[in-house]
């Protein structure tokens, strides 16, 4: 919060677009100003949902997705599919938005980019309770919060009919 009032009392704006709703509440910033959720970038469209899950895909630094990569690739491999970082997102069957960390400015202030492209794409996303998700929520979200939520979300997932609901 310091560095925030910090920016904002050195910047002195004239108004401000916000990443996300808390972001704004927490700036208490007396100008013009409007929250923007992230866009998805252009080049994502949904496509036909196939009937087995083949490919978890992530996409954005590596090092964001802390403790729950191991947990992620460990579901991964007890069913026999692919957690593929990096990758084209558009093989994905299911995406995670999932970051690793407690610290107020990720859990409030991150924008919502992962579950935006996630839902051009048309798949379901096991996503971290963050303010930048929750406020961009549309239905096709899996909360994780513990280890285990990992592996129920994905047994909720391995039906092609839930994964076309989404």
């Amino acid at each position: 919060m310091a560095w925030l009032y910090g920016e904002l009392d050195r910047i002195q704006p004239d108004a401000v677009v916000w990443p996300t709703e808390r972001m704004m509440r927490d700036a208490d910033f007396a100008g013009p100003q409007i929250a923007i959720p992230h866009h998805a970038w252009a080049k994502y469209q949904a496509y036909p949902v196939r009937d087995k899950v083949r490919i978890v895909g992530y996409e954005g630094a590596e090092n964001y997705l802390g403790r729950w990569r191991s947990i992620v690739q460990r579901e991964c491999d007890k069913r026999g599919w692919v957690f593929q970082i990096n990758g084209d997102m558009q093989n994905a069957d299911i995406g995670i938005a999932l970051r690793d960390g407690e610290g107020y400015a990720q859990k409030n202030w991150k924008p919502g980019t992962k579950l935006a492209n996630l839902q051009a794409l048309g798949i379901p996303a096991l996503c971290s309770p963050e303010a930048g998700y929750r406020e961009i929520a549309n239905g096709s979200e899996h909360w994780i919060k513990a280890d285990e939520d990992v592996a129920i979300a994905f047994s909720a997932l391995e039906s092609s009919r839930s994964r076309e609901v989404i």
